[in-house]
């Protein structure tokens, strides 16, 4: 299978591709929560209903284990399709989870799973809050290096209105645009 004019593009009959899977990083036990994973059919062959497995996995100790499945649906060549699972986690745990196609016919299965997302679970009814607006645009940077300092804060549970105990805080840092 050739397209273009210009480079010439092989493509191989069967080849499903596992692109990410998107969902809440931080969650409650015993809450439900919705990941949504994304697939797609790079093959040049169109791939019937029925035919290959879309699965949500969980990475153990003892090995992985699937938390939702269902079976494909029908997938032209070069089409990206979207799946929603949902599920809830019972132990109070830092875990990883990650899509994978099961397709029989599928001649690259190395391709078949995405690279698996960290998951924090916390026990049942933890408040997250908020401290600092998700868009802090400016000059300050949460790691030290050349001539920029490295800062912290403390917070204690009173100053951020909320009783009980502070079991983490974490930062998003993106440096994308700098």
């Amino acid at each position: 299978f050739v397209i273009g004019n210009g480079p010439e593009l092989y493509f191989v009959d069967h080849d499903m591709i596992a692109n990410k899977v998107d969902g809440e990083l931080v969650v409650n036990q015993n809450d439900l929560q919705t990941y949504d994973v994304s697939i797609k059919n790079i093959g040049a062959l169109d791939a019937d209903a029925d035919s290959y497995t879309v699965r949500l996995m969980q990475e153990t100790e003892s090995g992985s284990i699937e938390l939702a499945s269902t079976s494909g649906l029908a997938i032209a060549s070069l089409e990206e399709m979207n799946y929603s699972f949902d599920i809830t986690f019972t132990d109070v745990e830092n875990t990883k989870i990650y899509t994978e196609i099961v397709y029989a016919s599928d001649l690259k299965p190395e391709n078949n799973m995405t690279l698996p997302i960290n998951i924090s679970v916390k026990p049942e009814n933890t408040v997250h809050t908020v401290i600092a607006p998700e868009q802090n645009e400016g000059w300050s940077y949460p790691v030290g290096g050349g001539s920029y300092v490295l800062t912290q804060s403390i917070y204690y549970a009173s100053e951020l209105q909320n009783s009980g105990i502070v079991n983490g805080i974490s930062i998003y840092y993106d440096n994308t645009g700098l």
